[in-house]
């Protein structure tokens, strides 16, 4: 089921298969969204859950026990229950089953709730437990956005600004071994607040920031100084992603509380990089806003 949002500024639309985003247009028709071409990339903004990213031999052990889960988790195919809908709010939600269970041992709920307003679109992403034990969880956003938004310019004509410095750099993928390399980094940012976009910078995979400074981050025409800007204050780290050597006319800005494996970690996975813990009946919510400009 897709479902429709509107206000006098923008149009989205959502799907319940997965709770993912496909289009964000302004009141001139522009989509902002990528648009889910199979020659690059068949999706359009995937929940991250409770991986992101991917595990050593796509296996993982949770307190002694090995499971096995695909890159980034459970979420992005899984049919979404709509809550609620009006004309500027949709709220979806997932509960853990017989099928997550196979792969994750916890019982969850797992809520997004999409409000439209006259800056853009927030997303508000709630992970309860609902498992009587504490439960370990990773989590991540996806969302891919056009580049050229408007068919003005290309990839090289647009810039990343970052509101904070970001002096640490970013560590390097490592394809033979599958795994983010923690003793390899590579300063894109050279001092600067901004990183003008180039496709050799993806050589490697994705570039991440896991010592973000910053809490929001813009994507901006050179051009025609257009764009948008997603904030993330609620998570630890922040990547960019488009797919490598193949000049693909998008990038994705990907907030994540959690990290694909790393050298320096195990495969228990309540020792990974950037986990999350809930007691039993707590929650814990995270918010992403997308504002084009």
């Amino acid at each position: 089921m897709v479902l429709t949002l509107k206000n006098d500024r923008f149009t989205a639309s959502v799907t319940s298969v997965g709770a993912e985003l496909l289009s964000l247009k302004n009141s001139d028709g522009l989509e902002y969204m990528w648009q889910k071409d199979p020659k690059y990339w068949g999706k359009t903004s995937p929940v991250l859950f409770p991986i992101v990213g991917n595990l050593r031999n796509d296996k993982v052990t949770f307190h002694g026990t090995e499971y096995g889960m695909a890159k980034h988790g459970l979420c992005r195919a899984a049919e979404f229950t709509v809550e609620s809908h009006s004309d500027t709010d949709a709220v979806f939600s997932l509960c853990s089953s017989e099928e997550t269970l196979a792969h994750y041992p916890y019982q969850f709920k797992l809520t997004l709730a999409y409000h439209l307003s006259e800056t853009g679109i927030s997303i508000t992403y709630t992970v309860e437990n609902i498992d009587n034990q504490p439960i370990d969880f990773c989590f991540g956003a996806h969302p891919g956005f056009n580049v050229p938004l408007d068919g003005v310019g290309t990839f090289s004509d647009y810039r990343l600004e970052f509101n904070a410095d970001e002096p640490d750099g970013c560590p390097v993928f490592d394809f033979e071994n599958n795994q983010i390399n923690m003793d390899k980094r590579v300063d894109f940012m050279k001092g600067s607040r901004t990183l003008p976009l180039d496709y050799s910078y993806f050589d490697e995979d994705a570039l991440v920031f896991d010592k973000v400074h910053s809490d929001r981050v813009r994507l901006v025409s050179d051009k025609t100084e257009r764009g948008v800007e997603v904030r993330f204050a609620d998570f630890d780290f922040v990547a960019f992603w488009t797919p490598i050597k193949m000049d693909a006319p998008f990038l994705c800005i990907e907030p994540w509380c959690g990290m694909a494996v790393c050298s320096d970690e195990g495969d228990t996975f309540e020792e990974k990089r950037g986990v999350k813990h809930l007691e039993t009946g707590a929650s814990r919510s995270f918010v992403m806003e997308i504002l084009p400009f």
